[in-house]
């Protein structure tokens, strides 16, 4: 484990020098969300993931069922976010990818879409990250598109904290961590913040209403 957060960190390292290098030409913020996504694989695949292997990250997951009837009824109309991420054959959470023009630290459209994913599918947590930025969304509060970007948001970094903040990033994105149980031990199932709500629970009030 200690080895392999030491690679991890020399592979991030490296990525973030050749992406600083491009950043400093002022070229991102003209490119399209799969410009992105391709800097998003690599830094997956740094952390041990394979997005080519659909066991480990389905990508364009399209949500069905009960979870598109949930984003149906919270009037979102958006279905596919772009990377579901797998854990011994279970997903645990989203991470939607976006442009480099999106300042994803106040945009409180894309801080509802993704909490809106994650709450519809019952995870604790998912992402939305473009590689530059992160933010993280404790998805067990119910979505409302009135909530501001930091709601429920429980981590936020920018690229020039990755490696200052390297732990933390291993805690979040790491296959090894969280297969181990990292994001289960940051937030318990048994310690649900007060004012969150599950699927169910919602949908039981909304009827009793």
């Amino acid at each position: 484990m200690i080895a392999d957060k030491k690679i991890t960190r020399e592979k991030l390292s490296r990525l973030l020098r050749e992406f600083d290098a491009i950043a400093d030409q002022s070229r991102l913020m003209k490119q399209p969300e799969a410009t992105a996504r391709s800097w998003i694989e690599r830094f997956l695949q740094a952390f041990g993931w394979d997005p080519g292997d659909p066991a480990q990250v389905v990508q364009e997951y399209r949500i069905q069922g009960r979870e598109a009837r949930q984003l149906a009824r919270e009037n979102l109309p958006h279905r596919r976010p772009d990377y579901a991420l797998l854990s011994h054959g279970r997903r645990i959470l989203y991470i939607d990818a976006k442009r480099f023009d999106e300042d994803l630290e106040t945009s409180d459209t894309t801080a509802f879409q993704v909490r809106s994913y994650g709450w519809s599918a019952g995870f604790t947590l998912s992402y939305a990250f473009d590689f530059e930025e992160l933010a993280v969304y404790d998805c067990r509060f119910v979505p409302r598109p009135d909530d501001s970007a930091d709601v429920a948001r429980v981590l936020y970094l920018h690229r020039r904290d990755y490696l200052e903040k390297f732990d933390t990033l291993w805690d979040y994105f790491s296959r090894a961590a969280i297969e181990e149980g990292s994001l289960d031990r940051l937030y318990p199932e048994d310690k649900r913040p007060q004012g969150s709500r599950t699927l169910d629970e919602e949908f039981e009030e909304r009827l009793s209403q």
